[in-house]
């Protein structure tokens, strides 16, 4: 046995003794190699302690953060068709009060609109023609005033067509006797030059308004334009 190692003997009962040898440094080297194994062994177990508490964390934020996306969403989709159901709104002075939302004003019926005919002159302005008729049992004879817009599809006021030319803006009101005067007993044909402010193209609806000389609606006609 040499001075530098250990020697461990086993004795098993029915065999013959067992020796083994092992020099300090292989002992030393074991040892090391245990130690190391435990430290990882700890470390891993550590980390693996933190990366769940990491992880229930991040699952955590993240199913907070798509109910926040879920309620973005429906935040948008609301504003979106708010923002539908205003394109095209204009308000309109009608002497009696201080404006009309025109979207939702219903007309008297006592015109209507009847053989329209779209013909482009060009591809910045839009000539149309109408008959307004005349629905009153009497045929008592309407005056009044006539407006024709054509909507951009972007629903950006400041793009509409109007006939008579107006200037349309959302925080200004538009006083309805700057429309066409008419007078009309049975019917009467009306041709109508719209200049456009984009290419003919990108106006996807008209509406034809017409009031009687106190502002009241007579007829409130919407119609989706088709190239």
């Amino acid at each position: 046995m040499r001075r530098d190692s250990i020697t461990i003997v086993l004795v098993p009962e029915t065999r013959e003794p067992m020796t083994m040898e092992f020099s300090l440094r292989e002992l030393a080297l074991f040892f090391v190699l245990l130690l190391t194994i435990f430290s990882s062994a700890g470390y891993s177990l550590f980390r693996f302690r933190d990366i769940r508490r990491e992880y229930s964390s991040l699952s955590s934020e993240f199913h907070s953060l798509k109910i926040d996306l879920k309620q973005k969403e429906n935040q948008l989709e609301s504003l979106k068709s708010e923002l539908d159901s205003r394109k095209g709104l204009i308000l309109l002075v009608d002497g009696k009060q201080d404006t009309t939302e025109l979207s939702s004003v219903v007309s008297s019926n006592q015109l209507k609109v009847e053989d329209v005919q779209v013909r482009s002159q060009d591809t910045h302005s839009l000539s149309l023609g109408f008959r307004l008729t005349n629905t009153t049992p009497d045929e008592r004879p309407l005056n009044g005033y006539l407006m024709v817009i054509a909507q951009h599809k972007s629903g950006d006021v400041d793009m509409y067509g109007t006939f008579p030319e107006l200037n349309l803006e959302r925080s200004r009101p538009v006083v309805y006797s700057l429309g066409d005067s008419y007078s009309i007993r049975r019917f009467k044909q009306i041709d109508a030059l719209v200049p456009l402010k984009d290419s003919l193209e990108n106006y996807t609806a008209l509406k034809i308004l017409a009031f009687n000389d106190n502002g009241d609606v007579l007829l409130n006609d919407s119609r989706v334009l088709h190239w």
